[in-house]
């Protein structure tokens, strides 16, 4: 992520890329459960 470095311009703004997960579980009864995972990657401005 390093061309990130130049999208920040206050210091209290982060930038993230965002992955999404699912799953269905299906269960004995045969109903079905759906699972959903978000990942957040935040960028670290690097100093110097």
């Amino acid at each position: 992520m390093s061309d990130w470095n130049y999208l920040e311009t206050a210091a209290a703004e982060e930038y993230c890329i965002i992955e999404h997960y699912g799953i269905k579980k299906v269960q004995e009864d045969g109903s079905a459960v759906e699972f959903f995972i978000t990942v957040r990657e935040y960028a670290r401005k690097l100093t110097n």
